[in-house]
């Protein structure tokens, strides 16, 4: 609805509430917590300790994990029946926090796993051989002696013990030392030749397959090996063919481009009186160059006229002035050679 939180709606809720019998005072510091209803004999248990646990907090003036712990800090302030009192509550919490939710039913009570049987009960066992015959030398005698002297420790339970332990040693003594060991010594032999024999023949076995398995997968791996050099061999040999052409042509002027056909491995080198195609050579990590152009200047016409190719033909319809020629000034082949420079440098320049 609108304005639920306005003064108005606030005050016909409330009005409302009286009506119907539903208004509660409310006091300050509390607030109302919605439970279901299986818990709240539970929720009331744990926020009595959880209430107590913060006063005894305050009390101390330290923080314990435990509301027990907390309590028992603060038995020097509460005293013996308050400590008494408050250690019930929470251990009425503690039942309440951990306990089960199924139907109470009639225990059943199960065997315990570590006791032992009925029929494993000692009995009486038959007398032991006489140990200053057979007990020579047995290991652990001195020690069972030993044990049954200690004092501290059931006599009787121990003595039947040592009993039983020296029973069983000496029977083993016994059985060493008499008939029954050479038949068990050869039935051993016969079942370490039988263990040998089965041994071996596996291992025969699997040695055979072993090399059967490895000759038929080696002419696969030759052949395999056998083309891949051949493929090398093939490649390697186009390369050097290509190699050579491009020494053979360095002397020359060329003129050309190189241009990439079917892909950026296959390739074909154009010059003026040479081509050389290798369609199917493989030169990785290739990385294309810039394209370089030659410019050559011609060269400047001259006539055989002078040494320095200068001609002198613009100048044959102009005759000697009236001052005189040019012997007549002390004109010589030195002066002659430096104008031909000069004007030589001009032409150049204006070229």
């Amino acid at each position: 609805m609108p304005h639920t939180r306005s003064e108005l709606a606030r005050a016909r809720r409330r009005e409302r509430a009286l009506v119907h019998g539903y208004a509660r005072p409310q006091r300050a510091g509390v607030r109302f917590v919605e439970v279901p209803a299986a818990l709240h004999d539970r929720s009331k248990a744990m926020i009595a300790s959880l209430v107590l646990h913060g006063k005894h907090e305050e009390l101390t003036g330290t923080t314990a994990h435990y509301a027990r712990d907390a309590t028992l800090a603060a038995q020097g302030e509460l005293g013996p029946e308050a400590t008494r009192s408050s250690l019930s509550i929470h251990s009425r919490a503690n039942q309440a926090k951990h306990g089960g939710f199924a139907t109470p039913r009639r225990r059943v009570r199960l065997a315990d796993p570590f006791a032992t049987p009925s029929s494993s009960t000692i009995t009486d066992t038959s007398p032991c051989p006489a140990p200053s015959i057979e007990s020579n030398g047995t290991p652990g005698a001195k020690l069972i002696k030993d044990l049954a002297r200690v004092p501290e420790v059931d006599l009787e339970l121990l003595g039947r013990l040592v009993s039983t332990l020296a029973n069983i040693l000496l029977r083993v003594r016994v059985l060493e030392k008499g008939p029954a060991q050479q038949g068990v010594a050869g039935d051993m032999e016969a079942v370490f030749d039988h263990v040998k024999e089965a041994v071996t023949a596996a291992s025969e076995q699997i040695v055979d397959r072993s090399a059967e398995v490895m000759m038929k997968m080696v002419p696969g791996i030759c052949v395999e090996i056998r083309g891949v050099a051949q493929e090398c061999d093939r490649k390697i040999a186009a390369l050097k063919e290509y190699i050579d052409e491009i020494q053979e042509n360095l002397g020359r002027q060329q003129w050309g481009t190189v241009a990439t056909k079917s892909g950026d491995d296959n390739f074909t080198v154009s010059h003026m009186d040479s081509a050389v195609s290798v369609p199917e050579c493989t030169i990785p990590h290739v990385r294309r160059g810039p394209r370089h152009y030659k410019f050559v200047r011609p060269a400047s016409r001259a006539d055989v006229g002078t040494s320095d190719g200068f001609s002198y033909e613009k100048f044959a319809n102009i005759g000697d002035s009236e001052a005189g020629s040019v012997s007549d000034w002390g004109w010589d082949s030195d002066n002659e050679n430096e104008l031909s420079n000069i004007l030589h440098e001009m032409n150049c320049q204006g070229d």
